[in-house]
């Protein structure tokens, strides 16, 4: 509001004629009720002589609001004058002013009740007994089908990693298949089948709960207001024995369909990946064709399954939690055609660019560590280190620093006296583990990590201690999450400030790989707070400390990497680009020379063939594997895995040999490997290009570099690499070992570095570079693979801004449909939403990459994001207190929501404010409903308010579980005074799957009384300014009803300011309000201001750029307030959102202050 000039002594009342007794006191009364109301002041704290403005922060809108409710309440209230208003300062002069003229009062409406709570659902009866032996024969059946090994060969025993050489995924296929066969058997908890080894382990696991798994009961309806959580339901009984041996016949099988092993080789105790070779993704396919044999199979937790290493713990897993399964879907559908179409069509795979997003400055979450808790920082030699610490000491904060030898880190940061140093003796992890203990001793339980990575010749090292540290971690932070208000794990680098993307400073790509590590972890510990940080190296420490804390308290867990630099704060973000009609590159000519690692097998192949097929040019082929040394001449044709496996073990016996299934296995491979390089080689032949096959170690640097040579003298000049190579390893990294690390990094990194070596960037015209969605956006179990890809990431910028000339592109291919991801996979993917690449699309966008339209595109992410896993919410109700410091110039906005002369803070920004926050806190959790919310005092940036003020957003949790989480909201702040101000309040309810969106049935389309958008925003209808002038056209108004059709263009992240949206968009969401000032004015000639509305509920995010209606329903007017409910929908009429009980205040008053935005 206008700052209102001091008022001169209010005069005497006049002597009012006689009243009935009692309505001086009434009035009274009901003036204290609505101010508390409408302030949010508690009654007991107000008095009638208090001030409006000084006392109550009572603005003129505000005291319009007030008299409209007391009108409401008291129908023969008398009007009053706007300018005898303006000249009364306290409550009792209102009364006083209302009093002579007053009559009797309305009776306030009577709350609703809530919903009651759903029933929890009935257990499941007891099952039968006699399965043990079928559940071990269907175990055996299933791996020999999967592994390949014959059934004979397999024995119960058998450790699944070690004797079988299963891995995780082929882990999870065995399971499924074993479902598929034995509709009854559980769920499985990843959890529990990683700790499973061998196939005895799966089926006893699988025995206790098998016969018939409880369906689970349809999920209700969402009830209109938040409910407490359902009590638990009770366990269900043991379940009837007997059908252990079934799952057990069936996972031979499977794994022998699956891995060529005959089932009689197989055994339930082998190790799935030492014994049979069974990886992480070939344990997914097994678990689905068994799943696919036994419907009522539980689904199982990758965690879990990662855990399980033999047949038999497979079984037993399964066994063991039948009884909690949902029936299974059975998989349909089969491996996708590999026919190669030079533009593929009729698909949803999306080529994706990456950019800067810019963020607003963080809001400020208040906790603090317990007394006996530390924070960890690592020592990265300089003031910075000093620095931070000194700031975490200021929050009260116990730190300890970590410092690495001075091999390594060649100087140790100056501490302050009371920050304790525990120095690192040695680079390996008993070293590393060891220090980390003396820090717990010393200093008390970690209950923070904070890395600050050090400008060191030795990056990679400290990278591997990093990782290490994590791994050491996990336990520590999980148990402090569960005993603090957070624990948090932060990375610090110091890139370009852009996290590799300003395209300015050389900086090190090997300190990117810090957040891939940290966008990993993110995920596997949902509990923890995870931030990676860039900072430009130019910062000063105070600076860069500043930073640094700054992140550190930020509430917002839906980001993980952050850089501060030359483009203030900002992240990365995806946005997709549309595919450009395919022009063949002018670049590539029959001349071109391409050396491809990884390039001879798999998809890495599949992109060479495709590639072959459009330029008739030259290939060298790098692999590890030796055709040569490959004895093949005793073998026969063969029409499968399980034939060859066949005949290799007749081949032993005749030599007089045990055919193991490890060594069984391993000739297997060889053979298989040597026919798909010959394959590889005369595919490419027959396309018209050239290609040979090198073996050799990429990461050798020195014989690569002589190979290379080489290469170039038969060839011609080398113009291209395309680093295909990688190796997989996955696990939590908890378990991960430095073997794990080594292979997967040095295959990409060192591979890359050794490439590079050989054939310098400035004589290559492409270099392009096979990353991984899981770089991008992190990845369950891929910690290792996230930091090198991440790193190859970092390093296509670095280069292509290097040498502009060369076209560099890392591409983060999503997973592909073929090679490792199987039907079972396929369909784990389908159930999170996780695009599956289909091989002649991959391939085609390979070739399209290279074109020239694209040759400034340094990294491109092909599919969608990977899901947000789901998280253990606990059990405990938290509290959180959220500081925001607002400012008109941090919301350019503002200046198109101007109130007599004043920019105010949109109502919708406050209810994405308090939503935002909310989904912030718990990622994978989307708002669904605002409950009760209420206009305390609008935010009037006025003169009276500070450059950038504080604001206090508390959240209390009111209830949590069954998938919703629901909140109370309170905004307040405090007057110069300290005296505090309530803003705006309401209840907050986070789904973690928003229900079906309903039809709106009365949608009315038609155009009797057309106003157009022109007319709207000009002719003081509407005062908003271009940021909210989404009403495109009312297609119909009438006194119970309007209809609009609303488009509001895109916001930049910069002009969307400290209320970037979320799921709710606030911009497009006004525009459901300006309905009701539309009426307003039409039936009223007057202005509306927001008060409250009973429920918001949102079923689908509107996008900007999107046509939308909207459909208001008169519920209540009067000459003071309006009621309505607000529908936004499509043309067909499905809700995008909806607002029930949606009031405003109607006041002539208002109309002075509605000015049309010029210009």
């Amino acid at each position: 509001a206008a700052p209102v000039a001091p008022a001169p002594a209010a005069p005497a009342p006049v002597a009012a004629p006689p009243q009935a007794n009692g309505i001086s006191a009434e009035l009274e009364q009901a003036m204290l009720d609505v101010v508390s109301e409408k302030t949010g002041y508690p009654v007991e704290m107000l008095e009638m002589h208090m001030d409006m403005e000084s006392d109550l922060g009572i603005d003129s809108i505000k005291r319009v609001e007030i008299l409209g409710e007391m009108q409401k309440r008291h129908p023969n209230l008398p009007e009053v004058n706007p300018a005898e208003l303006a000249e009364l300062r306290t409550l009792q002069q209102i009364v006083d002013h209302l009093q002579p003229a007053v009559g009797q009062a309305a009776p306030a409406a009577a709350p609703v009740a809530p919903a009651p709570a759903a029933p929890a659902p009935v257990a499941a009866p007891p099952q039968a007994n006699g399965i043990s032996a079928e559940l071990e024969q269907a175990m055996l059946d299933v791996v020999s089908e999967k592994t390949g090994y014959p059934v004979e060969m397999l024995e119960m025993h058998m450790d699944m990693e070690s004797d079988l050489g299963i891995d995780s995924i082929k882990r999870v296929e065995i399971l499924g298949e074993m479902q598929k066969r034995h509709p009854n058997l559980p769920e499985v908890n990843p959890a529990e089948l990683a700790e499973l080894r061998t196939l005895q382990q799966i089926v006893d696991h699988l025995q206790p709960a098998v016969g018939q798994a409880a369906p689970a009961p349809a999920a209700a309806p969402v009830a209109p207001a938040p409910v407490a959580p359902a009590p638990a339901a009770p366990a269900p009984p043991p379940q009837a024995n007997g059908f252990s041996a079934e799952l057990e016949e069936a996972m031979l099988a499977v794994v022998s369909e699956k891995t060529g092993y005959p089932v009689e080789m197989l055994e339930m105790h082998m190790d799935m990946e030492s014994d049979l070779g069974i990886d992480s993704i070939k344990r997914v396919e097994i678990l689905g064709e068994m799943q696919k044999r036994h419907p009522n199979l539980p689904e199982v937790n990758p965690a879990e399954l990662a855990e399980l290493r033999t047949l038999q713990q497979i079984v037993d897993h399964l066994g063991t939690d039948l009884g909690k399964a949902n029936p299974a879907t059975a998989g349909a559908g089969s491996s996708s055609t590999r026919d190669r179409v030079p533009a593929p069509t009729n698909h949803a795979i999306t080529r994706n660019l990456v950019q800067l997003k810019t963020l607003p400055l963080p809001d400020v979450l208040e906790y603090t560590l317990p007394q006996d808790a530390c924070c960890l920082i690592t020592d990265e030699g300089t003031a910075v280190t000093t620095q931070v610490a000194q700031a975490l000491v200021a929050q009260g904060w116990r730190v300890a620093v970590l410092s690495f030898p001075q091999t390594v880190v060649g100087s140790q940061a100056e501490l302050p006296a009371n920050v304790g140093r525990v120095v690192c003796t040695d680079l390996n992890e008993t070293a590393l583990q060891e220090s980390l203990t003396a820090v717990a001793a010393q200093y008390g339980r970690i209950g923070s990590f904070v890395h600050l990575h050090p400008r060191t010749a030795a990056s990679t090292t400290i990278l591997k201690q990093v990782f290490f540290i994590a791994k050491h971690l996990k336990e520590t932070l999980h148990d402090a999450a569960a005993q603090q208000d957070r624990a948090a794990f932060m990375t610090v680098m110091q890139l370009d400030g852009a996290l590799g993307l300003d395209g300015q400073i050389d900086f090190d790509p090997i300190s990117g790989g810090l957040c891939g590590l940290t966008k990993t972890v993110n995920l596997e510990w949902p509990q923890v707070y995870c931030r990676a940080v860039d900072l430009h190296p130019s910062y000063e420490p105070s600076q860069a400390a500043a930073f640094v804390t700054a992140e550190l308290f930020d509430p917002n867990r839906l980001i993980t990497e952050v850089g501060y630099g030359n483009h203030g704060r900002v992240t990365l973000e995806t946005v997709e680009a549309p595919l450009e009609p395919y022009t063949p590159s002018t670049i590539i000519t029959a001349d071109s020379v391409f050396v491809v690692s990884g390039g001879a097998k798999g998809i890495t192949a599949d992109c060479v063939i495709r590639l072959a097929k459009q330029y008739q040019c030259k290939f060298v082929l790098l692999g590890r594997s030796s055709i040569e040394d490959v004895d093949t001449s005793w073998l026969g044709n063969y029409a499968d895995e399980a034939a060859l496996k066949q005949q290799i073990m007749q081949h032993l016996l005749a030599q007089g040999e045990k055919p193991t299934p490890m060594l069984v296995g391993k000739m297997a491979r060889a053979i298989s490997s040597k026919h798909e390089i010959e394959q590889t080689l005369h595919t490419i032949e027959q396309a018209g290009s050239q290609a040979e096959y090198l073996s050799v170690d990429v990461t050798d640097s020195g014989a690569l570099t002589a190979a290379l040579a080489a290469v170039a003298q038969r060839l011609g000049r080398i113009t291209g690499i395309i680093h295909g190579a990688g190796v997989l390893s996955d696990k939590l990294i908890e378990k991960k070992t430095e073997q794990d690390f080594t292979a997967v990094y040095n295959t990409k990194i060192d591979g890359l570095h050794a490439l590079l070596q050989a054939v310098p960037a400035q004589q290559l015209d492409h270099l392009v570079l096979f990353s991984s969605a899981a770089g991008f956006y992190g990845n369950v179990g891929q910690s290792d693979y996230a930091i090198a890809n991440d790193i190859l990431n970092k390093t296509a910028h670095l280069i292509k801004m290097q040498h502009p000339n060369c076209h560099v592109v890392a591409i983060d291919w999503g997973p592909w449909d073929g090679g490792m991801v199987t039907p079972a996979l396929k369909q784990l993917f389908a159930e999170r939403n996780i695009q599956v690449i289909p091989v002649e699309v991959g391939t085609w966008l390979l070739v399209n990459e290279l074109t020239a339209a694209n040759q400034s595109v340094a990294q491109t992410v092909v599919g969608g994001p990977l899901a947000f896993p789901d998280g253990d919410l606990g059990e405990t109700l938290h509290k959180h207190r959220i500081h925001r410091h607002l400012s008109a110039e941090a919301n350019p906005f503002l200046q198109d929501h101007v109130i007599g002369g004043n920019p105010v803070l949109p109502t919708v920004c406050a209810i994405a404010w308090m939503g935002s926050l909310c989904e912030q806190l718990y990622p994978g959790y989307t708002m669904f409903s605002c409950d009760n919310y209420q206009v305390l005092k609008g935010i009037v940036f006025d003169d009276s308010h500070p450059d950038s003020k504080q604001y206090t957003l508390e959240l209390e949790e009111i209830a949590k579980g069954n998938g919703a989480i629901a909140f109370k909201a309170l905004v307040s702040s405090q007057n110069e005074a300290g005296k505090p101000r309530f803003h705006y309040r309401a209840e907050i309810t986070l789904l973690a799957k928003l229900p079906e969106a309903p039809v709106y049935q009365q949608f009315d389309p038609s155009k009797s009384e057309v106003i157009d958008k022109t007319e709207l925003y000009q002719n003081g209808t509407l005062f908003h300014g271009p940021d909210f002038q989404g009403v495109e056209q009312v297609l119909n108004i009438s006194p119970s009803k309007v209809t609009m059709r609303c488009q509001l263009a895109a916001l930049s992240a910069a002009e969307q300011g400290q209320y970037q949206v979320q799921s709710f968009n606030p911009f497009i969401a006004d525009g459901q309000f300006q309905s009701m000032v539309i009426w307003a004015r039409r039936f009223h000639d007057a202005g509306s201001l927001p008060l409250h509305t009973d429920r918001g509920e949102q079923f689908r995010p509107i996008p900007f750029d999107t046509t939308t209606y909207v459909s208001m329903e008169v519920k209540e007017s009067s000459d003071s307030e309006l009621v309505a409910d607000i529908l936004t929908h499509d043309e067909n009429g499905r809700l995008y959102a909806r607002v029930l009980g949606a009031k405003v205040t109607i006041s002539k008053q208002l109309n002075h202050l509605f000015v049309p935005k010029q210009g």
